[in-house]
């Protein structure tokens, strides 16, 4: 089975924006990626922007987490029913100097009419012991089809955010 990649939209911040919206996603694809290179310009070493689909509230999200801190200890936990949105971490203000989280969500069978569950991958690099690595699964309860992403942090010039539509054929 071939997978192709296409992409379907692309952002690279040119100022500080509170959010970035990707709407009117084809549904001519079998699977979403979301990949992004961001900074916040707000909080701490890490920040926590949150993701919502299709501008949807309430409970509809919940997640599980394992996280590896650069203190060679982890964490791990669940979020179920989470207000509104999911929360992840990207690099805050106090962060290193030009230092940019990475972050990819893949996001399967994004059109059909049954609760989603995706992936989370994400670092946070800070040259320091505070630096980390996640692995999250998430789960959007809601059935209709994605058709929006809108991701919400004060995110910091040059961040960067990339949406491709793949097929299997």
């Amino acid at each position: 089975m071939a997978t192709t990649y296409t992409l379907i939209s692309s952002n690279t911040l040119t100022s500080t924006t509170a959010s970035v919206t990707f709407s009117s996603i084809p549904a001519t694809y079998t699977d979403l990626v979301l990949r992004a290179s961001t900074r916040a310009t707000t909080g701490t070493i890490t920040v926590q922007p949150t993701i919502t689909f299709n501008g949807t509230g309430g409970t509809a999200y919940s997640k599980t987490y394992l996280r590896f801190l650069a203190s060679a200890s982890f964490e791990t936990g669940i979020s179920s029913s989470q207000p509104n949105q999911i929360p992840y971490m990207v690099n805050g203000n106090t962060s290193a100097a030009s230092t940019f989280s990475n972050t990819e969500i893949y996001i399967p069978n994004y059109t059909l009419t049954v609760a989603k569950p995706m992936s989370f991958s994400g670092t946070i690099g800070n040259n320091t012991s505070t630096g980390q690595i996640d692995k999250e699964a998430w789960y959007f309860s809601n059935t209709a089809a994605i058709t929006s992403i809108t991701l919400t942090a004060s995110f910091a010039s040059d961040s960067s955010f990339y949406l491709y539509g793949i097929k299997n054929s």
